[in-house]
């Protein structure tokens, strides 16, 4: 992790292409539920690429916030889209370094907080996967 202003931080790069609604942020929601319930994310992503449950019966994990998540770069098949954003010009960092980047870590920190809030509270899915580990 990394730490801004006192809040840590991970930048994450996913590749792919044809993503669903919720793709991404149903992946990081699964891999904030791995880190929180100590769970083997090789097991867990197999087991849901699988189309199989979660480990205690979820059908879905949960749904990460979009506040944090910032789209880098899009590409359409060998077409890659170069916007304002992309260019790698003195003009472009320093917008993103000053502009952009704090805006991020501002609006994420109250989101993402209350996510975990919400994985790690009585009755949320870490307790419901710590009670199905529990009675196996």
């Amino acid at each position: 992790p990394q730490t801004k202003d006192g809040v840590q931080f991970v930048a994450i790069v996913i590749c792919g292409d044809r993503y669903m609604y919720h793709q991404i942020r149903n992946m990081m929601g699964l891999a904030m539920l791995c880190i929180h319930a100590a769970l083997d994310p090789r097991h867990v992503i197999a087991s849901v690429l699988r189309g199989g449950p979660l480990p205690g019966g979820e059908k879905t994990p949960p749904l990460a916030p979009a506040a944090p998540l910032l789209l880098n770069t899009l590409h359409y098949g060998d077409l890659r889209v170069v916007d304002f954003l992309q260019r790698n010009t003195a003009q472009v960092r320093a917008f993103r370094e000053q502009q952009l980047l704090p805006q991020v870590y501002h609006s994420a920190q109250n989101p993402m907080a209350e996510f975990v809030t919400e994985l790690l509270c009585t009755g949320g899915p870490v307790s419901r996967l710590q009670k199905a580990a529990r009675s196996k």
